[in-house]
């Protein structure tokens, strides 16, 4: 049996990679840093980190940076390997169980259907030495494009997976079909609403409403009916409400924060 892993099921570790000049977070440099320290505090106490670094002067700062934090390395593991930018769960691979043996999958990164340059993302993960068998599907796919309940759901948005600068020569039902196949998932349920302003993703469902347990989602929701987003979110939400009637889930919303500049 194939299954597609949820994100509460017990994991090695996290992979990240480290922001410098050449990322996104070139004008905000100090404070993006200190973010990712914040997440290396809250990991590297129980969990098991692979950070990715540029070069070694890239090392060497997160060395001195994460000493002065006075952190734990013991489970933090770096390694020197180029990339385009710091999107790992996008580019990262995506972890299926298959027969109780568990293998990961490398799907092409095109930078959220060629917008960015992404070529060194693409073939990272060929770059890293995993300890479990790696397998690169001839799919266009990221990972903040699915969710699952790991029972054989999948939770994703139309405007990203059928968006044309994916995948533009299947159909729907090839494209159902192959993620059936390769991901083990038995459903797919599709929202067809809820895309953020700003969004490059083109409506990655972890920005929208997402898996927290096999019975729950939490969502984003909008009650300024001023806000731009009002309309779009609120169609998400009467499509998630159906959903839940139809599979007896209980929804969980979060308000849509205020923007900040």
């Amino acid at each position: 049996m194939r299954r597609l892993l949820p994100e509460w099921h017990p994991q090695w570790g996290v992979l990240l990679a480290w922001p410098d000049t050449h990322t996104d977070w070139v004008n905000h440099l100090a404070d993006a840093e200190h973010c990712y320290l914040d997440l290396l505090a809250a990991l590297l106490d129980h969990q098991q980190v692979r950070l990715v670094c540029r070069d070694t002067a890239s090392e060497q700062r997160v060395n001195t940076l994460v000493a002065d934090r006075g952190l734990d390395t013991a489970r933090l593991e770096l390694i020197i390997a180029d990339y385009n930018d710091t999107w790992a769960r996008d580019f990262g691979p995506i972890a299926v169980e298959d027969n109780g043996n568990v293998e990961l999958l490398d799907y092409t990164f095109t930078g959220w259907g060629g917008k960015f340059d992404a070529d060194m993302d693409n073939t990272l993960n060929r770059r890293l030495p995993w300890q479990l068998p790696l397998h690169s599907p001839s799919l266009v796919l990221e990972g903040g494009a699915i969710d699952t309940d790991g029972q054989g759901n999948l939770l994703t948005t139309r405007h990203c997976l059928r968006n044309p600068n994916r995948n533009p020569d299947l159909s729907e039902a090839e494209l159902v079909a192959l993620l059936k196949e390769q991901l083990g998932v038995t459903d797919i349920w599709w929202l067809d609403h809820g895309e953020l302003e700003g969004d490059d993703t083109d409506a990655h469902v972890d920005t929208l409403a997402r898996f927290v347990d096999t019975r729950t989602i939490a969502y984003v929701q909008c009650r300024n009916q001023a806000d731009s987003h009002y309309a779009s979110l609120a169609a998400m939400e009467h499509e998630l409400q159906t959903l839940a009637r139809q599979h007896n889930l209980t929804l969980v919303p979060l308000p849509l924060p205020t923007p900040q500049f």
